[in-house]
């Protein structure tokens, strides 16, 4: 079974998502603040991590994707970071660096579909 952790305070995101990855072999857990997140990639170990840059302050956005690549117990679990097309340019371009890759507004399903396999 593999796991996706979904972390956004959109809960329509998250729903969209699910919807979009949905097949027999997976399970979801969604995640509405940062700090959950954090706390659900510890306690649930998912296979990948989908994160909305916009879910806290781009400095805890980038602290947080900083710390799961820097620690060992879940440095290999890929991150894919949801971007917003207004985001400033220095701030998104910190959030891309920590994460493994991106999925920019407004969203491709065929592409959310795509990126998704490549990491399970």
């Amino acid at each position: 079974m593999r796991h996706i952790l979904i972390g956004s305070a959109r809960k329509e995101v998250c729903k969209l998502f699910e919807m979009l990855l949905w097949q027999t072999d997976r399970t979801f857990t969604n995640a509405y603040a940062l700090n959950k997140c954090l706390h659900q990639v510890k306690f649930s170990a998912p296979d990948l991590i989908i994160m909305d840059g916009s879910i806290d302050t781009p400095e805890r956005s980038f602290k947080a994707l900083s710390m799961l690549k820097e620690d060992p117990a879940t440095a290999d679990i890929p991150i894919v970071l949801l971007t917003e097309p207004a985001r400033d340019g220095e701030e998104k371009a910190r959030l891309l660096l920590a994460a493994d890759a991106s999925l920019p507004e407004p969203f491709n399903p065929s592409e959310i579909k795509s990126l998704t396999e490549q990491f399970l």
